[in-house]
């Protein structure tokens, strides 16, 4: 499967033999090439649970609600984050600076676990997951609901605890690739 520019830059997905492609991977490769143009903010998302720490890195989150204030994420199933997140029924999204793309790589490779977090300062306590210091942002969730989609999870959560930076910029991903913003 290859993309070129085609006419006028777009791409287009072709077999390596030049036949289309079966339908299902048409779409499939054409999504992923289209999303990859919108820039996303970078997030690690934490839990806890039976006192382990686990992680991920992820750029599918979302406000979903100011009343009462909620937001999503969306996980793979076959994520280290998947069982633990919802086995303990509480998760924190804690929005980078554009100043933390190391600790992006960190979560988003292996090993999972508990090693990701010698990256990074970490503050925790018994009741809430890890927030990292010198986020953008943290957002406490409590679990509200889940849904199924195809490979992946929605988890929705209700915000217990939120806080924000009063200056700096998120880290930006686009295009395969961490970024910053240009200007502000």
């Amino acid at each position: 499967m290859t993309f070129d520019g085609g006419d006028g830059g777009w791409a287009t997905a072709t077999a390596q033999d030049g036949a289309p492609p079966p339908r299902a991977e048409l779409q499939a490769d054409g999504f992923r090439a289209a999303m990859r143009r919108a820039a996303s903010g970078v997030a690690v998302i934490t839990t806890t649970h039976d006192g382990v720490d686990h992680g991920m890195t992820a750029t599918a989150f979302a406000s979903v609600s100011m009343d009462p204030p909620s937001l999503l994420i969306v996980v793979n199933r076959d994520t280290s984050l998947h069982g633990p997140l919802h086995a303990s029924g509480q998760f924190c999204v804690n929005i980078l600076d554009e100043d933390q793309s190391v600790v992006a790589q960190r979560f988003a490779s292996k090993p999972s676990g508990q090693s990701r977090f010698e990256t990074g300062a970490w503050q925790r306590d018994s009741r809430t997951p890890p927030q990292l210091t010198g986020a953008q942002a943290r957002i406490t969730c409590r679990l509200r609901e889940t849904t199924a989609v195809g490979t992946h999870v929605i988890f929705v959560g209700d915000v217990i605890d939120s806080a924000a930076a009063s200056d700096g910029a998120p880290l930006l991903y686009l295009n395969g690739s961490y970024a910053k913003v240009a200007s502000r």
